[in-house]
């Protein structure tokens, strides 16, 4: 059936008005303009990286061989790195033994397998392979060591041997007690403190023994001790279940002489007690407690496959997470202001990572294949210049790196660097957004690295829209020599306006080809236009034939006066109503729509006669629901 009239407006036909010089009919869209332009910028790097998703525009995503540069206003690449070999002799190193470490004096030990090894001196700019200085014998393994009184070596061989005290002057080595046997130590107050073994006759494994002066005491903790070390001035036991504290001292005390004449004789005796401070349950996982350090006034630990960091103080005391996670720990160490940590991640890499205090950066990475884990990471305060070593499974070949810079030559850049952002959703994620444009800012007031270096490095940038599955890079360009001008420029790169669409973005630089220099990026920033979604309604505009006896298109009259249309019309206006619409062309797209009347005007062409014939133009503006 056809439609009669031109509009049908809640179920009441009206006519439009079909003279001429009337406004006539319009059908138009109704919404916001379908692009609002925006630049988001980061101009700060305080933070390091894992922030997936932006929120801290001081942090990134992703990086490799870079770090904090003018107090985390910038990042450049770092650190260096060197492949080395080790002593002719020197056994492979495996993840089914521990590799600990001990500085004496001016030198770093080191326990691989049955041998204690001992670096260059830490002063000494010359890196040598460690020389062997103990062999613990066929079966032992060295699974201890620490500083003694600050001229021996404590040696610790497990349940197969007894504890060992090496004099570091002439390497000379001695029993320190018949039958006492332990698996870790640590220096404590120029006394040294370890665990015992659960496999010796009269080992137990929740007893922790203080040693001082030839004398042996013993304090117990609740379940097995699975690491010891010292953290914020303070013994710290690691059981199955919690972390005790000791922070007690030796005082001379009064005891009875056993021996004639019968009078008191005055010890040393240790005070102080373990104290319990933090509990996580019976059921911890395999490697909870691989490593615990004190570093910048608070404890690290690796605990639940996190590093979590307990803070005393503040509004924020208590244990948190810093933010590094993974399936496996192989220790962690602190090396020249840094905390380093040796991870394999669920995403199978095995990494090395290095906490500033404020971020973690990522020093080394490469794909996991079963066997090529970073084990230990070992401080070499400055020992042929460098300043950590890690080792490898079933090789004797190590890694060491410099974190510091030294001079030119001993300097602490990497050949390459990578830097790339959280995902930039410029604060609608929700929306798409043309990237129109990118551009980075490199920035020094001096000359970074070697101030000589003639050396050219490549820079290049790229951007990812498919949050980081792919790079796109439109620029890379080669920076000449080390120089004011090659510190300080800028880079930017014009994107066609349907070549990157998508609700995020990532950024990327790399640097390339470097020597003993590279410029220092400073800011990053992009321009976009949001696309938004607009409400997509219709709206018309018409006039509205409003008096007695019209006429449709059937030839038929409206049976309703034009005072009665124009008080239906005022009426839905005035109480802001959704009614039911058919359009003009309701018989070839015979859809009913909701809407509005959101304006109306009336003209009465006649005003002394509107009272008797009705007779009015009402203009409407109908807005779709």
């Amino acid at each position: 059936m056809t439609q009669p009239s031109d509009i049908v407006l809640n179920t009441d036909p009206y006519m439009l008005v079909a003279e001429k010089g009337s406004p006539g009919y319009t059908r138009s869209q109704d919404g916001i303009d379908e692009g609002r332009t925006g630049r988001i910028a980061q101009t700060d790097f305080f933070g390091g990286l894992n922030r997936a998703l932006q929120l801290e525009r001081d942090r990134g995503w992703d990086g490799l061989k870079v770090g904090p540069a003018h107090g985390g206003q910038g990042i450049a690449p770092w650190p260096n790195s060197a492949v080395v070999g080790a002593e002719a002799g020197t056994p492979n190193s495996s993840n089914l033994f521990p590799i600990p470490t001990a500085v004496v004096r001016d030198t770093v030990y080191i326990g691989i397998g049955q041998y204690v090894y001992q670096t260059v001196a830490t002063n000494d700019p010359t890196w040598a392979a460690p020389t062997r200085v103990y062999d613990a014998g066929v079966g032992n393994i060295v699974t201890g060591l620490c500083n003694y009184l600050g001229y021996s070596l404590i040696i610790c061989r497990g349940d197969t041997a007894d504890i060992v005290s090496m004099l570091v002057t002439d390497n000379s080595t001695s029993i320190l007690s018949p039958g006492k046997r332990g698996v870790k130590c640590v220096s404590y107050m120029g006394q040294f403190i370890f665990t015992d073994h659960p496999g010796f006759a009269s080992g137990y494994p929740n007893r922790l023994w203080l040693y001082l002066n030839g004398l042996f005491e013993e304090r117990f903790t609740d379940t097995d001790i699975v690491n010891l070390a010292t953290a914020q001035g303070e013994v710290i036991a690691a059981t199955r279940s919690a972390l005790y504290s000791f922070s007690g001292s030796f005082r001379k005390v009064t005891v009875p002489n056993p021996a004639p004449p019968p009078a008191d004789v005055e010890v040393n005796r240790w005070s102080g007690e373990l104290e319990p401070y933090f509990q996580h349950g019976t059921a911890t996982d395999v490697d909870d407690f691989k490593f615990i350090l004190g570093f910048g006034g608070r404890t690290y630990a690796w605990i639940g496959r996190s590093v979590l960091e307990y803070d005393p103080q503040g509004d924020r005391a208590g244990w948190r997470d810093t933010g590094l996670s993974g399936v496996r720990c192989h220790g962690a160490c602190i090396a020249s202001g840094y905390l380093v940590v040796s991870i394999v991640t669920a995403q199978n890499t095995t990494e090395l990572w290095a906490w500033d205090g404020s971020g973690w950066w990522c020093i080394y990475s490469e794909v996991w294949n079963g066997i090529n884990e970073l084990l230990s990471p070992t401080p070499l305060a400055g020992a042929g210049a460098y300043d950590l070593m890690v080792f490898h499974p079933f090789t004797n070949v190590t890694t060491l790196f410099r974190l510091v810079w030294r001079s030119a030559t001993q300097h602490n850049y990497p050949t390459t660097g990578t830097y790339t952002t959280s995902l930039i959703d410029a604060g609608e994620r929700d929306k798409n957004k043309a990237w129109r444009k990118i551009g980075f800012v490199f920035a020094s007031p001096d000359l970074p690295g070697n101030p000589a270096s003639a050396d050219s490095i490549t820079v290049a940038l790229a951007y990812s829209t498919n949050n980081g599955e792919t790079f796109t890079t439109p620029i890379s360009v080669p920076v000449p020599g080390n120089a004011m001008g090659t510190n300080n420029f800028e880079l930017e790169v014009n994107i066609a306006s349907d070549v990157a669409v998508s609700p995020f973005l990532m950024l990327r630089v790399s640097w390339t080809s470097i020597s003993d220099w590279a410029p220092m990026l400073v800011g990053l920033w992009a321009e976009y236009e949001v696309l938004d979604s607009p409400a997509r309604r219709r709206r018309w505009q018409f006039t509205v034939q409003a008096e007695d006896q019209v006429i449709d298109r059937d030839g038929a009259t409206l049976t309703r006066t034009g005072r009665k249309q124009i008080t239906e019309l005022w009426d839905h206006w005035q109480a802001w109503t959704t009614v039911p619409f058919h359009d003009i062309d309701f018989d070839s797209a015979p859809t009913e729509r909701r809407v509005r009347i959101v304006g109306i005007e009336e003209r009465v062409p006649v005003p002394h006669e509107a009272g008797h014939w009705g007779q009015s133009r009402v203009m409407l503006t109908l807005v779709e629901v």
